[in-house]
């Protein structure tokens, strides 16, 4: 298995904390009522923003790969049933945290922002992932997994290639004419329920990583090879894709481009090479808990700060870096006291 890829889950969650954190600030000051960012602090923001473009994609690779792994020593059974039981038990450890934070979500918005919705609103809400909004693809790619890697073995290029072209179908229903096309309104009918949003900008990046598990040896050289075409196009994508967020050009693509050609590269970065690589593969272990807790960590400090301090709203760059500190470490210090007798006992139901 690549073994840079627990510390690069870390630095995933890490680029969406930095996301989250700039984001929030930016977002709900006005929804308290309070001024909004403007001038350079917001351009700060902005451009810390475009990192978390990354995020998700990584995490999914990363995601796809390691089922691969795990798959591979459980098909060696040839039991349909012990390969079902793996997948249940593999969602379970998906859902129930999942279901357990998007209540405690709801409940912060309903009682702080008066944010409600009906009971069936919130039904919608869950499945289609409000707020995790990542989380219901996971949990479909998987329910298809088996289908993924029988076609990833068999047809890995026209698998790959099939996915990536239905990703943009779906991107140009979400931004007409983003590739130079503009569908006409009946074909949405072939937009997926609930996953239709989120697989429009990650939908390769799962089966992406599926590849890689399957095929380490032909992966390798192949990304040796294009390694500094790759990274040219990364460093020039993450460019235009900042320069978009700052609406000083209009590139929206460059945001589709830049994390296809990250995780591209994932293959070949040396874990040696990365820098505090424990810390970031104790983060990357536990990531899926940070990334369901530190939203709603996010929302009561904002909120507290409008009680208490709004001042600081005025510094949103300091703010943020404040933000960023907290939901760094709340989270670590919560799930290192849960992982203790006797609260470990359900610690899997929290946390992953």
């Amino acid at each position: 298995m690549y073994r840079q890829f627990v510390a690069l889950s870390g630095l995933a969650m890490l680029l969406i904390l930095v996301n989250h954190s700039s984001t929030f600030v930016t977002t709900i000051p006005p929804m308290l009522g309070n001024s909004a960012v403007g001038g350079w602090q917001q351009d700060i923001l902005d451009i810390l923003q475009v990192f978390g473009i990354l995020a998700v994609p990584i995490y999914l690779v990363i995601s796809g790969a390691f089922l691969v792994y795990a798959f591979q020593g459980i098909s060696k059974e040839k039991s349909a049933g012990v390969l079902f039981k793996f997948i249940w038990s593999s969602l379970e450890r998906i859902l129930w945290p999942y279901l357990i934070w998007s209540i405690i979500f709801y409940l912060v918005v309903y009682f702080f922002y008066d944010i409600r919705f009906t009971w069936l609103g919130y039904v919608k809400e869950l499945l289609v992932g409000y707020p995790y909004n990542f989380v219901p693809l996971l949990i479909f790619y998987y329910l298809i997994s088996p289908v993924v890697i029988w076609a990833g073995k068999r047809f890995p290029r026209l698998m790959l290639a099939s996915i990536l072209l239905y990703q943009m179908f779906l991107s140009s229903l979400l931004v007409p004419g983003l590739w130079g096309v503009v569908f006409p309104n009946w074909v949405s009918i072939l937009r997926p329920p609930i996953i239709g949003g989120t697989m429009a900008p990650w939908g390769i990046f799962f089966p992406i990583g599926v590849i890689y598990g399957l095929d380490k040896s032909s992966v390798v050289p192949w990304a040796l090879k294009y390694k500094r075409v790759l990274i040219g196009i990364f460093l020039l994508s993450l460019a235009l894709s900042i320069l978009d967020k700052l609406s000083v050009i209009h590139a929206p693509q460059a945001s589709y481009i830049c994390p296809l050609a990250f995780v591209c590269l994932l293959p070949v970065i040396d874990r040696n090479s990365i820098p505090m690589v424990k810390s970031l593969e104790q983060i990357g272990k536990r990531s899926y808990g940070f990334y369901l807790t530190q939203i709603v960590i996010l929302d009561l400090v904002l909120y507290l700060v409008h009680v208490l301090v709004p001042g600081m709203f005025s510094y949103p760059v300091i703010l943020a870096i404040l933000c960023f500190l907290l939901v760094l470490w709340a989270p670590w210090g919560l799930m290192t006291q849960m992982a203790k007798p006797p609260a470990n006992r359900i610690y899997a139901y929290l946390f992953g």
